[in-house]
């Protein structure tokens, strides 16, 4: 098939100069969340979503030195420049990377469960879809509440569009985006962090309750907030359940923004 490479236990990746696609593996697809069709041929910035310029360092082809990974995002991947998978003759030469997520990226944590929740968000076809499928938050995450609401660019409101368990939402809907200062900040936010007196407007917390709130960003462009209620007495947000959620935020994101793209061409 065009654009596979050859099985490796790597997540292998083929870039050609101008920063799009040409090939990749059924590991680098499963660590993405994306169907092969739906990378091949696109824009870099398109499938590695970064809320900063990307900072692409020297390209080289892969019979030269290698250069140091290409940093991405520093809550993505990195690209570290690899060997191998040569073109066949008379077709262009490509950049060849292995994909490998930044340590404490939210892709490390991984279960049966997690991997069918992602299977299942690959084979998405409508934002109606991707928001059913994050009201199973619930299971990935035992013991949180949570919710996913979006940004209307144009009056920078939230809007609830999803949510689990016993979620309450800001009583106004739409939410004022400031009102949540993950969106303020531009990365996640645990309540337990803030200032005494300072809360995330956006989602209803009792006093006895602390909040975990990410922003959805894919496509150069920010979705909305993913986030979570929890007790209060458990203490700050644990790692490995924050990587869990900042990896379900990335992998909405990227969803979220294919969705879209598709709806808006078929219009």
């Amino acid at each position: 098939m065009p654009g596979l490479v050859f099985e490796s236990p790597d997540a292998r990746i083929g870039l050609r100069a101008n920063k799009t696609v040409a090939a990749l593996n059924s590991r680098a697809s499963e660590r993405l969340g994306l169907a092969t069709e739906n990378v091949l041929g696109a824009p870099v910035e398109r499938v590695f979503p970064s809320p900063t310029p990307s900072d692409w360092g020297a390209w080289q082809p892969q019979d030269q030195a290698a250069s140091p990974p290409i940093q991405l995002s520093d809550s993505t991947f990195q690209l570290v420049p690899t060997t191998g998978s040569a073109p066949e003759p008379d077709q262009e030469p490509l950049f060849w990377f292995n994909l490998v997520p930044f340590a404490g990226d939210a892709t490390a944590p991984s279960s049966p469960l997690v991997d069918l929740w992602t299977q299942a968000l690959m084979a998405i076809e409508t934002p109606a879809e991707l928001f059913a499928i994050v009201r199973a938050g619930h299971r990935l995450m035992p013991g949180t509440a949570g919710l996913l609401a979006a940004l209307d660019p144009a009056t920078q409101t939230l809007t609830t569009v999803a949510k689990w368990g016993s979620t309450e939402v800001s009583p106004a809907q739409p939410a004022p985006a400031r009102s949540s200062w993950a969106m303020r900040l531009g990365r996640p936010v645990d309540s337990l962090d803030l200032p005494d007196g300072f809360t995330q407007g956006h989602i209803v917390a009792a006093f006895d309750e602390a909040t975990y709130c990410v922003p959805v960003v894919a496509g150069g462009r920010v979705w909305g907030v993913l986030s979570t209620r929890r007790p209060a007495h458990t203490g700050v947000m644990p790692e490995d359940h924050r990587q869990m959620q900042v990896g379900m935020a990335r992998r909405i994101g990227i969803v979220w923004d294919r969705v879209s793209r598709y709806a808006a061409d078929a219009d």
